[in-house]
């Protein structure tokens, strides 16, 4: 404890001295997780704690086993009622550091608090960072951006539409080159029809069964809600509304003609007809395609 004491209170040297070198290791550990690397922010935030913890506690024990301290300094038996005075002379930097505890914690709370704009401006910056990262598309980067576009549907967060549109090249270019990048492509794709305000009076629940082989049949001038996975393989779509559905496609033939989805999910199989499709999805609301089949 005299070590420690002579460490926090008389060494002033050396205690500047470790914390400008802990300061610095953690400040350069976390700009090349985060900005290098491309990981998860709250991941290498608490990292980045942990390690200002860890160099702490590894420059008091380094302290401690020294065999002698900094020059100008003297021993000084330690007794409790010095801690008072450590709190006196130095009060400006607890208070200093109590008002940087209240910062945190007031942003802690404002990032749970349901503040929608602060939310948004939170999630384009995250979102505009991973995409224009010197990797965008490595594991790491594919997970934020699909848990990105993920907490923006279901939270109901409006993304910045421009940095939609760019997002939307992005992952629908990245995917066709990368298959580990098809489960960002879904979340955006199921992003962009939560954003669909279409509407239709002819309403069908329930899902259609789609034929085995062909393209002989098909669905037109309907509303589709509530189906928990419609087919669109083998079946012809004309002016038709999916509501609340999981659309899945296995890459068979099918046809789309003035198609429009609103709070869906998609479940399509990786091939160049799913591509083709996430592509018309990316491009406009309403979508007229046809696609072949593999």
């Amino acid at each position: 404890m005299e070590k420690l004491y002579q460490l926090w209170y008389l060494d002033l040297k050396a205690r500047r001295r470790f914390q400008i070198w802990t300061i610095l290791i953690a400040f350069t550990y976390g700009v090349f997780n985060s900005f290098a690397l491309g990981r998860p922010e709250k991941r290498v935030t608490w990292e980045t704690l942990g390690m200002v913890f860890f160099l702490t506690a590894t420059f008091s024990a380094y302290y401690c086993l020294r065999s002698r301290t900094s020059p100008g300094t003297s021993k000084v038996k330690f007794t409790y009622a010095h801690v008072g005075e450590v709190f006196r002379q130095n009060r400006r930097i607890f208070e200093l550091g109590l008002a940087s505890l209240v910062a945190l914690l007031a942003l802690f709370l404002a990032s749970r608090l349901p503040n929608s704009r602060v939310q948004a401006a939170g999630i384009d910056m995250r979102l505009n960072r991973a995409l224009f990262s010197p990797n965008p598309f490595d594991p790491n980067a594919i997970n934020e951006i699909t848990t990105l576009f993920q907490t923006a549907t279901t939270e109901r967060v409006s993304i910045n539409p421009r940095l939609l549109r760019v997002a939307g090249m992005k992952v629908e270019e990245a995917s066709r080159e990368n298959p580990s990048a098809w489960p960002a492509a879904l979340a955006f794709l199921r992003y962009r029809s939560s954003l669909s305000n279409a509407t239709s009076s002819n309403e069908q629940g329930g899902c259609f069964r789609s034929p085995e082989t062909g393209l002989t049949a098909g669905v037109a001038d309907l509303t589709i809600v509530n189906c928990p996975a419609q087919e669109l393989d083998h079946l012809w779509w004309r002016n038709v509304v999916f509501e609340n559905v999981t659309v899945i496609y296995h890459g068979g033939p099918t046809l789309l003609q003035n198609v429009q989805f609103k709070h869906c999910q998609f479940n399509l199989d990786y091939g160049p007809g799913s591509l083709e499709l996430a592509k018309a999805l990316a491009a406009s609301n309403t979508v007229t395609v046809k696609l072949p089949g593999n």
